[in-house]
């Protein structure tokens, strides 16, 4: 994204929630962002950050220049936008534009670091099985640390172990604020549309979440993976993800300050997989880039 060339712009960004104020404070400087869009109706005529929330069909009264793209469902959005015959540029969002914190400055990647090794070290005692996922593994595995771009923690939990964790909870909860001094509450996310092994209304995710906000530490999901046969599908809300199973047949360990911290089985295969490139950082990287999704 040229600031130069972009600044003259008038924008509105797609998308009134947590990733479209985050957006909001990053581009303001950018652009002269005139409303706020999204397809819930009952967020219609309210505003954020002082700015009016419009429908998808009030886009062209406004004559702005630019669509910017801040959400998950960025790909339906998208198709959503151009079945409109809008003719304005639309441009989707890369994930860095869409966190309100991140991993950036050293003393908020160290309380990370810590949450996870506390985790980790809880689950370690545990018959539980969990592997790092998604972009801590990334980060850990190629750079020895947490991607400064990233902003939360990633856990995979086999389906099978989801309600011995869920029982375990109040314990490890417990175990993590002794460890670390931070009280984190759970979340539970439901699938909505079946995918593969998950079927709809299945756990899909648990969110970890710090109790104080100002507290610097990180969210934490455990992503729930379903195994059938050699498939192992999990899903976030916008799409379903595919992988092979047996890198949950097992686990790979790694020493990471000083403790041990579970990786899938054949991690670098599993990352390649994942993401093609891995070793490449891409700090415009997006949910769309991932080849074993499917949207729903």
């Amino acid at each position: 994204m040229s600031e130069q060339n972009e600044a003259k712009f008038n924008a509105v960004i797609f998308g009134a929630g947590e990733a479209g104020c985050a957006a909001y404070e990053l581009l303001q400087g950018q652009f002269h962002i005139q409303a706020f869009v999204d397809n819930d109706a009952a967020k219609h005529g309210s505003e954020l950050q002082g700015i009016q929330i419009i429908g998808p069909e009030d886009i062209r009264s406004t004559g702005v220049d630019k669509i910017l793209i801040a959400s998950e469902y960025s790909e339906q959005i998208e198709a959503q936008l151009k079945s409109m015959g809008l003719e304005q540029d639309i441009e989707v969002l890369s994930s860095r534009y869409l966190k309100a914190v991140d991993f950036s400055t050293p003393e908020v990647r160290e309380k990370a670091i810590q949450a996870l090794l506390a985790l980790c070290a809880i689950l370690n005692k545990t018959n539980i099985r969990y592997y790092v996922d998604a972009g801590t593994l990334l980060g850990i595995v190629r750079d020895g640390d947490l991607i400064p771009w990233d902003d939360d923690l990633d856990i995979a939990l086999h389906a099978d172990d989801l309600t011995e964790l869920e029982m375990q909870l109040p314990h490890v909860l417990e175990a993590m604020q002794e460890a670390i001094g931070a009280q984190y509450s759970v979340n539970t996310h439901m699938n909505n549309t079946a995918f593969g092994a998950v079927a709809e209304g299945a756990v899909r995710s648990l969110k970890l979440l710090p109790v104080d906000l100002s507290s610097g530490m990180p969210m934490i999901d455990v992503f729930v993976k379903y195994i059938d046969g050699d498939n192992m599908d999990y899903c976030l809300a916008s799409r379903g993800i595919r992988m092979p199973a047996i890198h949950f047949s097992s686990h790979d360990e790694l020493l990471f300050r000083q403790q041990i911290i579970k990786l899938p089985y054949d991690h670098k295969a599993y990352l390649k997989t994942h993401y093609g490139d891995w070793q490449t950082p891409k700090p415009d990287w997006s949910l769309s880039e991932l080849d074993n999704s499917t949207l729903f």
